[in-house]
């Protein structure tokens, strides 16, 4: 009687955590927040390549393109900072000019439609 009895506890205790979301498994919005995450740094990765080869014009170009603070997306050695050292409202920026300036789309639409793809997948299996 007392096993059954705790059976049935744990079994009660198993469908309040199934039911209210809880355990193991994350929220909807985790879920898309960490897929977005991953997807905006695999696109960034891109865009940051293409800067660092020279196929997005130079650090001027760029630094005014990105607005108010541009110069703060540089280092020291006129490198970019890398994207996951970047600060929350800088990614903001950042993305912005990344996905909204048509020339950057132009330039590297291709590899960020493949890094979109793998950052996607990645995000099946991880989020």
């Amino acid at each position: 009687m007392l096993l059954r009895t705790a059976v049935a506890a744990i079994a009660a205790v198993g469908l309040v955590v199934a039911a209210c979301g809880c355990g193991g498994g994350k929220s909807d919005a985790d879920r898309v927040s960490c897929r977005s995450d991953l997807i905006d740094r695999a696109n960034a990765t891109v865009v940051q390549r293409y800067y660092a080869q020279g196929k997005l014009g130079t650090r001027t170009v760029v630094q005014r393109e990105l607005g108010q603070g541009g110069a703060g997306f540089f280092d020291d050695g006129g490198e970019m900072v890398p994207y996951p050292r970047l600060s929350r409202s800088r990614r903001g920026q950042f993305n912005r000019w990344m996905y909204g300036n048509a020339r950057v789309l132009h330039v590297t639409r291709s590899a960020q439609r493949q890094a979109t793809k793998d950052a996607t997948d990645r995000a099946d299996r991880e989020c």
